[in-house]
């Protein structure tokens, strides 16, 4: 499938469009419920493969830093350039992974032709490899993107995958579907209007469903932040109002004991200290008149062993100072001793400020005198106020300060106290002077509110001793996107399931209409050529079996005739002369019958070659001495030329070789009438060590100046039934089986089978068969006087159930001066070889009552009958057939009809000894 690079082009900005238009529908930063880039990329990979990969990574990359503000991207760091990449990596791996599927494996999801291809496609590409996008994404984003919630792992690698697996599985039929859709007929587009109407719907279904869900946890996301917000004011509003009572009871203690010494106000406050951590530190600040500063300094430099010197001027000449007289801890606010409070104007101010004596005053955010580094605290002042034993005053509704018990107090502390840890993830949150605006502590790292201008903000004041604080807050925008119902897992398992299935089932039936409109048009294909091959094999089977009759009627009327006038003669001569035409014709019949039961037997697979070795010498003077005469008789040349090592044997079947030698060289005298036949030998590609084992190319070639074919004839040369032409069959006779069963024997050998030829000038017959090299059998008999006078007297058991065959036996046997004895069926061959004495038997294998099969089987069973030598006699001449009678426990295998050298071998073999 190829399409034009504008459509290229198309496919890659589609990928970066789409996904910038669904990112609407995320669900957590860079997941989206249903990504069609996805679907984009594996179609992209599909139609132009490599040439796409680098389109589906730049297009991955690009979206990928879109997504980042301009700030981010501003100031690209290593961690944003990793996390962008390995995305793209597991984008671009995904699509090369998918598109391979499909490529190599299953195929086009439009014109799948099995049920097991199309679930495959929907299971393995449109769900299995979108695992792969996913754990790369997840993993990136956790790794490298600080702002990204991380919390829930593996269901956010589950809404990933579950994205693009929806992508894929809608998304590629859709773009499939689409491409070359004009080009089709009106059936085929149809069809794919359909698929592309289906995945439409598919699609907007989704999107709606997973829009609706969003809104639907977006909205109880905020209800829960509005629950938490409640928790938030009601923890900082005790932290305040615990601040407040831990002072209250340092001032307290103070009124009662205003003279206590510097161990009783470590120890009193203390315990007010221990667990608090807000609290930075408690003072005892009494209030000190200008005539008695030289009084309290010296009782200071007492208390304290050392020079002390009030630090702090009055702001007025008659102020009275309030000084640091204790303080705990004292560690690390040793420069705060002494320190006149009054001199600070804001501290002052917030010292006056309350219209009612008795409240408690805070000071602003401030920074501490004895901080080395900014801490936002404040400062909150509790007054002491003089019993009735040691009030200067008379007027009762104005009580007398004598001094103010102080704490200083961490807001970072204090938020840590009120606040529980999981706010901060759920909130981005400011706390501020209302006045000043100031922001003094949060989570934003931000001098000046940044929170104001959000549509989600969420605001607490709170009054402290004068001060007046607020908190504003807005809910962090992953917690408001992370949070789901637990339905949402079960949403996307749902969706998944609903598209999966109807794809499938789509995909199905249009493969289904497609199989079926291919099987009409091929059925229909298939008819018109099988009635053309039908016509054509009639008119040759009819041309050969014209052929046949006359081939087969030919030496049958020779074997009929001279049988006839064998009858009336009466001169031995004339009668010797009839019988050996008689024996000429039955020999041309039957190497006619076994032209036709060899080539159906090929035709059927069921011919066995043989692996048994062979002199190669021997076989080609055995063909010599078939041919030599011929030719002569012909008055051509014929020529063997041997190129073979000296006692080559090879490993093969040595009949069916001689039998294509055989069938080409007879060829070629038949239709050489001048010049010569030339047989040729060699070994191709011959090692230099020629060992056994080894394979060689065995290369035989048969070349003569007859009358050659022309190139229409050499086409059908090698096809049964035909011959190069029909008007040959007279002029020439044959089969036309010959060459077909040589070229076929010759690929069941593993080789190849060649012809050139020129019209009267002549042809050359060429095949190459691979054999392998072997040692000569070590007992191989050599040629030795046959001597028949030692058959005589031996009794020979013949089971045969054809009187023309006993009777051709029996006089075989007969002339070699052997008894026999004759039995019609099995069953009396069992009786008679169990009751009587035989030297051997001869066994027809296909007889009634009792095969011979299992005659011979029985016989086997008698102990003093298992070395008897039971020779086979069949027609049958299958290899299947040999190895029955090798099961059953024959000895040997003669063919019919009975050749008399054959029969007197396998005796001499099996009744004399060597």
């Amino acid at each position: 499938m190829t399409l034009s690079w504008r459509w290229f082009v198309v496919a890659f900005i589609s990928y970066f469009v789409s996904g910038s238009l669904l990112s609407s529908l995320s669900t957590q930063s860079q997941i989206v419920p249903i990504w069609l880039p996805a679907g984009i990329a594996l179609v992209g990979c599909y139609i132009w493969w490599w040439r796409f990969f680098p389109a589906v990574f730049i297009a991955s990359l690009f979206f990928n830093l879109s997504t980042h503000n301009i700030q981010e991207l501003a100031q690209v760091s290593q961690a944003l350039l990793a996390e962008v990449t390995l995305i793209a990596l597991g984008a671009t791996l995904q699509a090369i992974i998918g598109s391979a599927c499909l490529k190599y494996w299953f195929g086009n999801p439009l014109v799948l032709k099995s049920e097991k291809e199309i679930l495959g496609f929907v299971v393995i590409v449109g769900v299995l490899v979108n695992l792969i996008a996913a754990n790369f994404g997840v993993f990136a984003l956790s790794q490298f993107n600080p702002s990204y919630n991380t919390d829930n792992y593996w269901q956010n690698m589950l809404v990933w995958w579950m994205g693009d697996s929806l992508g894929v599985v809608v998304g590629a039929p859709f773009i499939l579907a689409l491409v070359g859709f004009n080009g089709f007929d009106l059936q085929t587009r149809k069809s794919r209007l359909l698929i592309i109407s289906i995945s439409s719907l598919l699609f907007i279904m989704v999107s709606l469903s997973t829009l609706f869900f969003a809104k639907y946890s977006y909205n109880n996301a905020l209800a829960l932040a509005k629950r938490e917000l409640q928790v938030i004011d009601n923890g900082l509003r005790g932290e305040i109002s615990n601040n407040q009572s831990q002072l209250q009871l340092l001032s307290r203690f103070l009124q009662t004991n205003p003279e206590l010494s510097r161990e009783e106000f470590a120890a009193f406050s203390s315990e007010l200290i221990s667990g608090q951590s807000a609290i930075k530190a408690l003072y005892w600040n009494p209030v000190i008149n200008q005539q008695d500063i030289g009084n309290f300094v010296a009782k200071l430099q007492t208390i304290y062993q050392q020079p002390i010197i009030i630090n702090g001027n009055s702001l007025s000449e008659n102020d009275p100072m309030v000084v640091v007289k204790y303080i705990n801890p004292e560690q690390g606010n040793e420069n705060a001793i002494g320190f006149n409070v009054f001199s600070n104007p804001e501290r002052r101010a917030a010292l006056e400020k309350p219209l009612n004596p008795y409240f408690l005053r805070a000071t602003p955010i401030i920074q501490l005198v004895q901080s080395n580094v900014a801490e936002a605290a404040y400062l909150l002042f509790a007054p002491v106020y003089a019993t009735e034993q040691n009030s200067d005053s008379s007027d009762i509704n104005k009580p007398q300060v004598i001094g103010y018990a102080t704490g200083v107090f961490l807001v970072d502390q204090m938020l840590t106290q009120a606040l529980r840890t999981a706010v901060s993830d759920i909130f981005w949150y400011e706390l501020q002077d209302k006045n000043t605006q100031q922001v003094f502590a949060g989570n934003t790292q931000a001098g000046q509110s940044q929170l104001n201008n959000d549509v989600n903000l969420m605001t607490l004041t709170f009054d402290l001793s004068g001060q007046h604080w607020q908190m504003e807050l807005v809910p962090k925008r992953p917690f408001l996107i992370h949070y789901q119902s637990d339905l949402s897992t079960l949403l996307y398992i749902f969706q998944i399931l609903i598209v999966a299935f109807s794809i499938a089932f789509i995909l199905l039936m249009n493969n289904r209409q497609m199989v079926l409109n291919h099987l009409v048009n091929e059925r229909t294909n298939d008819l018109v050529l099988a009635t053309q091959e039908a016509k054509k094999s009639n008119l040759a089977k009819g041309q050969f079996l014209a052929n046949m009759s006359h081939e087969l009627r030919t030496p049958l009327n020779a074997v009929l005739g001279f049988s006839q006038l064998a009858k009336k003669a009466n001169d031995i001569t004339i009668l010797r002369s009839y019988l050996d035409k008689i024996a000429s014709a039955s020999t041309t019949l039957l190497a006619l019958i076994n032209d036709i039961l060899d080539f159906s037997k090929i035709e059927s697979e069921k011919l066995i070659l043989e692996q048994t070795p062979f002199d190669m010498d021997f076989l080609l003077k055995k063909i010599n001495s078939l041919f030599e005469s011929s030719a002569k008789h012909k008055h051509i040349e014929w020529q063997v030329t041997n190129h073979l090592p000296a006692n080559l044997w090879l490993l093969g079947d040595p009949l069916r070789l001689e039998q294509i030698i055989t069938n080409i060289c007879s060829n070629a005298i038949k239709f050489t009438h001048q010049g010569k036949v030339i047989l040729s030998v060699n070994l191709l590609n011959m090692p230099k060590e020629l060992n056994n084992g080894t394979f060689v190319t065995l290369q035989i070639s048969v070349k003569d100046s007859g009358i050659g074919m022309n190139e229409e004839q050499l086409q059908n040369l090698f096809s049964a039934f035909t011959q190069a032409d029909s008007s040959t069959t007279r002029k020439f006779g044959g089969t036309g089986l010959g060459l077909s069963i040589s070229k076929k024997l010759c690929e069941l050998m593993r080789g190849s089978c060649t012809v050139e030829s020129q019209v009267n000038v002549g042809s050359v017959f060429t095949f190459q068969v691979p054999l392998q090299r072997c040692s000569a059998p070590k007992a191989f008999p050599l040629p030795t006087q046959i001597d028949l006078s030692e058959l005589a007297g031996k009794h020979i058991l013949v089971a045969e159930d054809n009187e023309i065959n006993q009777l051709v036996v029996t006089e075989m046997l007969r002339s070699l001066a052997i008894e026999t004895v004759i039995v019609e069926n099995g069953l009396l061959a069992v009786e008679a070889a169990t009751t009587q004495h035989f030297d051997l038997v001869l066994m027809d294998c296909q007889m009634p009552v009792l095969d011979g099969y299992e005659a011979t089987k029985r016989i086997r069973r008698f102990v003093h009958l298992q070395q008897l030598p039971i020779i086979a006699l069949t027609a049958d001449v299958t290899q299947e057939s040999k190895d029955n009678a090798k099961t059953a426990g024959l000895n040997a295998h003669l063919s019919k009809p009975i050749s008399f050298e054959e029969l007197t071998t396998c005796l001499l073999k099996f009744l004399v000894k060597a």
